[in-house]
C-alpha cells in the first residue's frame, strides 16, 4: 500500500509474510504526525510461537533492534530540517532538488 496517508512494506520469504511495517502519516494542528508501527511474526495456529521465536532469534536479535530504533529516530529527526524546501521546491521531472546550501 503506498498513498497519501502512508504505505505499507510486507517482508516476505519465499511467499510468506513474516510481519508488516506501516508509515503513517496523519494532519494534525501542528502539522504531520509520522509513525512507524512493525509488527514481526506470524499468527499461525499451532507452530506460529516456534516460528515467532525462530524468527526473533536468527532475524531480529536485541542489537539489530536497538539499531533499527536508532535509525527511525534519526531519520525521522532529519525531516524537519530538510522536507518543507524540498516541497517548496520546482519538481525537475519526476524529483525535486535541494539547493546546495551556500556558504556565509
Amino acid at each position: 500500500r503506498l498513498g497519501a496517508t502512508g504505505m505499507t512494506v510486507v517482508p516476505e520469504v519465499a511467499g510468506l509474510r513474516f510481519g508488516e511495517i506501516e508509515h503513517l502519516f496523519d494532519v494534525t494542528p501542528n502539522g504531520t504526525q509520522y509513525r512507524v508501527v512493525s509488527t514481526i511474526g506470524v499468527e499461525w495456529p499451532l507452530v506460529g510461537g516456534m516460528v515467532n521465536w525462530a524468527i526473533r532469534r536468527a532475524m531480529y536479535p536485541d542489537a539489530m533492534l536497538q539499531q533499527w530504533e536508532r535509525h527511525q529516530i534519526e531519520e525521522v529527526g532529519m525531516l524537519q530540517h530538510f522536507l518543507p524546501a524540498l516541497y517548496a521546491s520546482q519538481p525537475q521531472g519526476n524529483a525535486y532538488r535541494l539547493a546546495a546550501p551556500t556558504q556565509p
